[in-house]
This record gives C-alpha cells, sequence and structure tokens, in this order.
C-alpha cells in the first residue's frame, strides 16, 4: 500500500509572506532562513528540491504587493536581469506570482557583500583586491550597458564577492533600459545618496556614465576606508555631490599614488562628458603602472 505524501506546510494566512520561517514553501522553493530586508523586499535563502538549487528568493514586502506601482519596479528587475548572461552579474533564475506573493528567484552567491566586507575590515582596502573587485564589476557593466540597462545603484551591498574572489553585480531593482521611458515620473530620484552621480541627485536624465560615477565612489571608499560626500541628511549629500569637489584620496590615504588621485578625479567629475567614457576605461587606468606604483 503507497504512502500519500504529506502536504507541504503553506503559508498561513495570519503571517505575512515577508515574515516566513524555516520550512514554509512558496510554490517549489522551500524557505531555509533570511538573508535579508531592504526598502522593497525581503531575501530568503530557499531551496528547489526538485532542482536540488539553493536560491536566494527575493519577495515584495506585503504592504507594497497591492502597489501596481511598486509590483511594476519589481518585475522591471526581473526583466532587466532575464536579458542579462555574464559572469559578474547575479543569474536570474525564476519570477512570478504564487498565492498572490511577488517573487524572483536569483542565483545564491556564497560570500559576503562588499559592505559587509567593509564593515569586517576597518579602513582602506588592499590595493589589488580594489582593483580586482573594481574591475570584475566594471566588466559587468559595460556588458549590461552594451545591451542597454544602466543599473542606478551602485552600492557596496550590490556587490557580492565569493570566498574565491570572484565579484558579482546584484540587483537590478531600479534599472532601467535606457531605450524606454522611465517608470518613475521626471524629476524624481532613485538610488543610495551617498554613491549617487549628480545628474541622477537632481533627477536627470542617466546613462551608463552615471554607473561609472558610482563605481568610482565605491573604489574611493575601498581605497581610503571613507566615502566623499556624507551630509547630515541625505539632501545635505545630494547637494555635495553636485555642488563640492572630491576630496583628495591621497589626504586619507597617502599610499595612494598621484596618478590614482587623479584617475578618481576623472571619473567623478561633476559632468559625464568630462569623465571615462566606460566603466571598463575608468578600470583599466586604474591598473596603469603610474597607478600602481608607490608613492614618491
Amino acid at each position: 500500500m503507497s504512502r500519500r505524501p504529506l502536504p507541504r506546510p503553506r503559508i498561513p494566512t495570519c503571517r505575512p509572506a515577508t515574515m516566513l520561517t524555516p520550512g514554509d514553501f512558496v510554490g517549489p522553493y522551500r524557505i531555509e532562513r533570511e538573508l535579508g530586508r531592504g526598502g522593497m523586499a525581503v531575501v530568503y535563502l530557499a531551496y528547489h528540491e526538485r532542482l536540488e538549487r539553493a536560491v536566494a528568493l527575493k519577495i515584495l514586502h506585503q504592504n507594497l504587493q497591492g502597489d501596481a506601482g511598486f509590483v511594476a519596479r519589481f518585475l522591471y528587475e526581473a526583466r532587466a536581469a532575464a536579458r542579462l548572461d555574464h559572469p559578474n552579474i547575479v543569474a536570474l533564475h525564476d519570477a512570478g506570482q504564487i498565492d498572490g506573493i511577488d517573487y524572483i528567484a536569483i542565483e545564491y552567491v556564497e560570500g559576503e557583500s562588499l559592505a559587509e566586507i567593509m564593515q569586517r575590515v576597518r579602513g582602506p582596502l588592499p590595493l589589488d583586491f580594489t582593483l580586482s573587485v573594481i574591475g570584475q564589476v566594471a566588466a559587468a557593466l559595460d556588458y549590461a550597458h552594451s545591451r542597454g540597462v544602466v543599473h542606478r545603484d551602485i552600492k557596496p551591498s550590490n556587490i557580492l564577492v565569493r570566498h574565491t574572489g570572484h565579484a558579482l553585480l546584484a540587483d537590478f531593482g531600479i534599472a532601467r533600459a535606457a531605450s524606454i521611458a522611465s517608470l518613475t515620473h521626471t524629476g524624481s530620484v532613485m538610488g543610495t545618496p551617498e554613491y549617487m552621480s549628480p545628474e541622477q541627485a537632481e533627477g536627470k536624465s542617466v546613462d551608463g556614465r552615471s554607473d561609472l560615477y558610482s563605481l568610482a565612489i565605491v573604489a574611493y571608499r575601498m581605497l581610503t576606508g571613507s566615502v566623499p560626500f556624507r551630509g547630515e541628511s541625505p539632501q545635505a549629500t545630494l547637494y555635495a555631490h553636485v555642488h563640492h569637489p572630491l576630496p583628495d584620496p591621497g589626504a586619507a590615504n597617502p599610499e595612494l599614488t598621484p596618478a590614482i588621485s587623479a584617475i578618481l578625479r576623472t571619473a567623478t567629475a561633476k559632468k559625464p562628458e568630462q569623465r571615462f567614457p566606460t566603466a571598463g576605461a575608468f578600470a583599466q587606468a586604474l591598473r596603469t603602472p603610474a597607478a600602481a606604483a608607490p608613492p614618491p
């Protein structure tokens, strides 16, 4: 006599989908543990039993499930990521809606975010590690930009680093295709103030050079141990990005060469046309002998 399989535990109606516990199922995905929370979604480590694959399962916050605008942004992440297939971009596995729950299943990266590394290692990070990570993210950005996708939220928490040193760019949640209308109104500001380009801070249209600016701010943070602009409020930080010159990186870290300081100033020029043309060109400049040479 065959034994009928036990039913899978479903999400109790009294518990929001963003408060799942180990053993709960969202469709074929068994929840293992929570990985983190953001403004739009909660991310869980989950396991697809049939495929025997661990994933990072991103679930839209319960209070946003009925908001058409947020759902559109959430699903746009899936569409943007589905267009991208690159070794330095976190892969999309699945997306959809189950029992009224909007979700995205992406590659689970074993390692740390760059933000976690920065919290663990106080102060500047090693130059060779910085050049490796920036170079890998730059390759991902050049690829995405060549396909018309601008990330718009380059920051340490969106850069994941495996224990092998392999870096991946994650979270295209506010990415947009450069060739279509934005999902947000003109003049709106989306992103993270400490890493936001001047044109993004002012709510202007952006292209790949905005991502380049943000990547250069990440490099500045890695090489000096602090971000160049941080005001008493988000508005003050954005104002500084638009109006204040870049503080000298060499003053924060005397081990940096004058060439690196000059490269960072070019990459963070207030006007996009005065920056490097691509993220790859910026990363290549950092690898020049003059940049790597010890300071006099």
